[in-house]
């Protein structure tokens, strides 16, 4: 009993108290137990686009501990502890798979078993590349991105793809599998692990450093002191995928998919500014209430808030660009209903984003703050799939969008309270 406490404690602090893999792996499962929840609900559809990030994040998760164990110079020392972790993270990705092919099979959602597929694989990808090399972790943002573009693929109804897709992922973990049963201690694994918690995994060089110098570096402050390169560079991917996503699935895929791939980047973008500002320095805080730019906390906090505000707008702008672009080559009516059907799902855009920014602040734990955050945007997808639903006039959907960005905007100069508090 003693021991399987211990054990118990010890898949805590490994899995779940890790400031690294914590982010992984909670999602990974919070986007299980979701998936499997809409599985039983009425929208079955909403569990295709987030069974591949189930699976990626776990595999994941489990490249991030191959980092870590390799920047611990007890490796070589202690070799029972570092299998032991292997063990734990294989059961857990072992476990998770049955259960959902389990549960796929028996509600005969074949479609959404394959996506999990998907991402599985892609997952392995970057296990493989890990192995090889920890820096290539950070292609694991390609991974994401790959994973969500592959929702707006029209994929057929048959369970040969999914043997298929197996095939692969068998290929590529037994691949793995002689590089885990002899990995060994690196020196650069440690300044790798130590750097990617602050750049929060994202393939972000010194060639972006240029990025700091924009004038829209002081438009965004202190938000972009605080996020960095980071936020940068989610706003040129941001750019160029969501046009492209709008243009393409316009012309060869479905576009009705597109506002729930925007959707999910708008409200990951979110995600990595909140942990981004997690991983800055106290002392920075400190230092700009010592300057003579903001004459209190709360002012620093009110400014902080506009900058979110700001950041939105950004983001809101493009995405209805993107949208009308898009509406304008699938679809033949009129160009009024086009900029209104945008403009509501931009709004809806607008307000997940913010409402994401708004609950991030109300915990600075990396785990709670986790958990809140998936939790919150499983709600938002199901009230971004309610809002047409509500209504077959567009002017009232838009008008229930309104509403919706409305209260997100109220809710972010209210719980930016909590800022800078600990």
């Amino acid at each position: 009993m003693i021991q399987a406490r211990y054990q118990l404690q010890d898949v805590w602090r490994v899995w779940l108290k890790d400031k690294g893999c914590s982010i992984y792996m909670l999602y990974g499962l919070v986007a299980l137990i979701t998936c499997i929840a809409l599985m039983f609900s009425t929208f079955k559809d909403l569990a295709q686009f987030t069974a591949p990030f189930a699976s990626l994040s776990m595999c994941c998760a489990f490249a991030w501990q191959t980092v870590k164990l390799r920047a611990d110079e007890t490796i070589s020392l202690v070799p029972a502890r570092t299998q032991f972790i292997l063990k734990q993270g294989f059961l857990v990705i072992l476990l998770s798979c049955t259960v959902f092919f389990a549960i796929s099979i028996a509600t005969n959602e074949i479609n959404t078993l394959n996506r999990f597929a998907i991402g599985l694989i892609a997952g392995l990808v970057v296990l493989k590349l890990t192995l090889i090399h920890c820096e290539y972790f950070k292609y694991n943002f390609y991974a994401y991105l790959f994973a969500g573009l592959s929702t707006a693929v029209e994929m057929k109804l048959d369970f040969s793809i999914f043997v298929i897709l197996s095939a692969v992922a068998f290929v590529l973990a037994y691949s793995c599998r002689a590089k885990l049963q002899n990995m060994q201690w690196q020196s650069a694994a440690l300044s790798y692990y130590r750097n990617a918690l602050r750049e929060s995994w994202l393939p972000v060089t010194n060639n972006l450093l240029w990025l700091d110098k924009l004038p829209l570096s002081r438009w965004l402050f202190p938000l972009s002191l605080y996020v960095g390169r980071q936020l940068f560079f989610w706003l040129f991917i941001i750019t160029a995928l969501v046009i492209s996503i709008s243009v393409l699935s316009a012309i060869y895929f479905n576009i009705n998919k597109v506002p729930f791939l925007i959707l999910n980047l708008a409200m990951t973008s979110g995600f990595v500014i909140h942990w981004a500002r997690l991983q800055s320095p106290p002392q920075l805080t400190d230092s700009l209430l010592l300057l003579p730019l903001y004459d209190s906390k709360r002012a620093l906090q009110l400014g902080f808030a506009t900058a979110n505000l700001r950041f939105t707008l950004l983001i809101a702008v493009i995405c209805f660009i993107a949208l009308l672009l898009g509406n304008f080559i699938a679809y033949s009516t009129p160009w009024w209903l086009s900029i209104v059907n945008a403009l509501m799902h931009t709004t809806c855009f607008a307000a997940g984003l913010l409402s994401i920014l708004a609950f991030s602040t109300l915990s600075s734990r990396v785990a709670t703050s986790s958990v809140l955050l998936i939790i919150a945007m499983a709600v938002f997808f199901s009230l971004f799939k309610a809002i047409p639903n509500f209504s077959e006039n567009v002017f009232i959907q838009l008008g229930s969008a309104a509403i919706w960005l409305t209260l997100a905007i109220l809710a972010n100069y209210l719980c930016c309270k909590r800022l800078f508090n600990s």
